[in-house]
């Protein structure tokens, strides 16, 4: 057993957008490849909307998040 504070963190790739060369990806039968770049995002933005609910949920959170990012 480890304690969380001294665990490293955990990403998980959420395939929110994907642009890669049809060719590419036909030969390597893989969207991730050497010179795949990955960026960074909050949990808020990765949130998954898999059923009508999340949408619900997502959209009456959207103001709050726009707010925070701009600081009104």
């Amino acid at each position: 057993f480890i304690y969380r504070k001294s665990s490293e963190p955990v990403y998980i790739v959420t395939n929110g957008c994907s642009i890669i060369n049809k060719n590419i990806l036909l030969k390597n039968k893989n969207l991730i490849t050497v010179n795949t770049n990955f960026f960074e995002v909050d949990s808020f933005v990765a949130t998954e909307i898999k059923e009508p609910n999340d949408y619900l949920i997502a959209k009456d959170m959207i103001s709050i998040y726009f707010r925070k990012e701009l600081n009104v």
